[in-house]
């Protein structure tokens, strides 16, 4: 490669990390980042920014699913503190409110020019910010970022549905209260809507009011790629990203390469209901039992799982189980995902690559991915099943591991 392409790489990769990190102009005022979020897949791209972040920049995170990071790191390398979601005998919110208040308040009394950064839940804003915006002076607030709960909800929970979001920009709430006010907040102040499917979402006859209201005033909506941030993650970014979720990339690695043949982990449910989970621990049983070096557990984040993931702890002893509270995601940028993923519905088989996915279990309540899934491209029919499906359906798919 001659210097001068390796000098065009080097600027086309400058320039995607600009356009693709949550992105505000260079201020020579004081700088404060407030994170706030309780669910996993918004908070690794929350993480990716904050690593970006000038080390100067004064930093306040509240990550319910990733707490006590000072187990991991160094926080003050960042400059950054961590407050607590609880406190003994105390309101969950009433506790993160008042934390992120005091801080803030006391970090604009010591200078009354400093520009506040939000980065948050879009489907939570009534919970996580909109109690603290309301506090605060607007024009101290630079720029509020917004991120999916899940890869993909906003095209996924509307795709299927009969009803319409209807946006009136006439109707600007006059305080911010309800989740549909963060709608908004572009209209108030410079927001950026990270969201996945961008063109679906912009084109969608359901969706377009709703896209155009969150493309007013200062909003933006900028596309959410996992196969582009990978490819643009440096092996410095890698390494802080697991350091901040505590596990060790190497690890992970090793365990990928111990045996030989394919290899697939397995997403569970929320286990909701104990009629399907039930299934699922029949189903899980059958495909472990056809490669079980080859196959991994995923139990979902929420502590419902813990029942079903607790039973099959116990039933294979030797079955190597990844983090619950780690997103599928962070595994797939760090390098160290299985070659396949299978199981039930989760946003992952909306963020990673359709080549990743061996095969999709619909949920008989409350699925709002398939319709996205099969319409879009994203699986074929031939690989999705009902929770109620016979598990000898799925041998051949397991098959496929085996060298």
């Amino acid at each position: 490669m001659t210097f001068h392409s390796s000098w065009i790489k080097a600027c086309l990769v400058i320039f995607f990390v600009f356009l693709t990190q949550a992105y505000t102009p260079v201020s020579k005022k004081p700088q404060l980042h407030i994170f706030l979020d309780a669910a996993s897949s918004p908070v690794l791209l929350q993480m990716i920014e904050f690593i970006r972040l000038p080390a100067e920049d004064k930093k306040i995170i509240a990550w319910d699913r990733n707490r006590h990071l000072s187990k991991h790191i160094n926080l003050s390398d960042f400059n950054a503190e961590e407050i607590s979601y609880y406190l003994p005998g105390k309101n969950q919110y009433d506790t993160l409110w008042a934390q992120v208040l005091e801080k803030t308040h006391k970090k604009l009394q010591e200078n009354p020019d400093t520009e506040i950064t939000i980065y948050t839940n879009l489907y939570h804003v009534d919970i996580l910010l909109f109690r603290i915006l309301n506090e605060i002076p607007p024009q101290n607030i630079r720029h509020i970022h917004l991120y999916e709960d899940g890869h993909g909800n906003t095209i996924a929970s509307h795709f299927d549905k009969v009803s319409t979001y209807k946006a009136d920009l006439k109707s600007k709430p006059k305080k911010f209260k309800t989740k549909n006010d963060g709608y908004y907040l572009g209209l108030f102040f410079p927001t950026t809507f990270h969201l996945g499917f961008k063109n679906q979402i912009k084109t969608n006859k359901k969706l377009k009011d709703l896209y155009r209201l969150m493309t007013s005033g200062k909003g933006i909506v900028q596309e959410v790629d996992f196969k582009k941030i990978k490819e643009h993650l440096t092996p410095k970014e890698k390494k802080q990203l697991a350091a901040l979720l505590g596990f060790d990339p190497e690890k992970y690695k090793n365990q990928l390469l111990k045996y030989k043949g394919k290899t697939a982990i397995y997403l569970s449910s929320a286990a909701f209901f104990k009629e399907d989970y039930l299934k699922e621990i029949e189903i899980f049983k059958k495909i472990y039992s056809i490669a079980p070096n080859l196959i991994y557990l995923k139990p979902h984040p929420y502590s419902s799982s813990e029942n079903m993931t607790k039973i099959l702890r116990n039933e294979y002893p030797n079955l190597i189980i990844y983090p619950s509270r780690i997103p599928i995601e962070a595994f797939y940028l760090t390098d160290t995902l299985p070659d396949y993923i299978m199981g039930y519905g989760s946003s992952a088989f909306l963020s990673l690559p359709r080549e990743k996915i061996l095969f999709y279990i619909k949920r008989t309540q409350t699925e709002s991915y398939f319709p996205f899934l099969i319409r879009s491209g994203l699986i074929k029919k031939n690989q999705a099943f009902d929770i109620k499906t016979d598990p000898d359906e799925l041998i051949p798919f397991i098959r496929r591991l085996k060298p």
